[in-house]
């Protein structure tokens, strides 16, 4: 019935990009980038054409290869930090305290192919790029491989290399930095995405 009756994700995102786009007035363009260290500088994102593209890739679920990677973060739930393998081992965070809860972020890729070493920014419900005064609502995330990637099997979390636009994912490394929800996104020319609900069921 999943198969029949729901739209699969590329139909589905072209239905709900009004819903998921903010309608915010376009403001004066303000530029932003990745500095070296993770902050954020002036740079040439904020442009209505680039605007347009990021809009483009979400609303056609892009899996290209240079498509912007843009990432819904729904809600964060804690698991044991036994669950989550080898990234716990290989974590600097996981050295101590193994047997502790961590919080792993439960999202959606709406566009581009999520990978470890995704350069991302977390973007608040307030930021867009062409409101200047909303740059304050942006985190550099310097990743440098240290995400962990999962598919959730009912209580379980199977390993991925990687999650191509259209699936659902859980997030390790983002604890501290997404509380509740959030929008990551390789570029600043997304505009925080309006929150969405997003669940998985458990079979009986």
């Amino acid at each position: 019935m999943v198969v029949e009756v729901v739209p699969n994700p590329v139909v589905a995102q072209q239905r709900r990009i009004e819903a998921l786009w903010p309608r915010l007035p376009l403001q004066e363009s303000t530029c932003v980038e990745h500095a070296p260290d993770g902050e954020v500088q002036s740079g040439q994102d904020g442009s209505d054409k680039c605007v347009a593209e990021v809009r483009g890739s979400v609303a056609s679920c892009s899996v290209r290869e240079n498509a912007p990677v843009v990432v819904f973060v729904s809600k964060v739930i804690p698991m044991r930090k036994t669950d989550l393998g080898a990234w716990c081992t290989s974590s600097e965070s996981s050295e101590h305290d193994r047997d502790r809860d961590i919080f792993v972020a439960f999202a959606r890729v709406f566009s581009g192919v999520l990978q470890p070493d995704s350069r991302l920014y977390i973007l608040g419900p307030k930021y867009h790029p062409q409101k200047r005064d909303t740059i304050s609502h942006v985190q550099g995330l310097k990743t440098e491989g240290c995400l962990g990637l999962f598919m959730m099997m009912g209580t379980s979390l199977l390993p991925v290399p990687s999650v191509p636009a259209g699936n659902l994912a859980a997030i390790a490394g983002l604890e501290g930095l997404v509380i509740k929800s959030a929008t990551l996104s390789s570029t600043l020319a997304c505009p925080a995405l309006r929150t969405v609900t997003l669940q998985v069921s458990n079979a009986a």
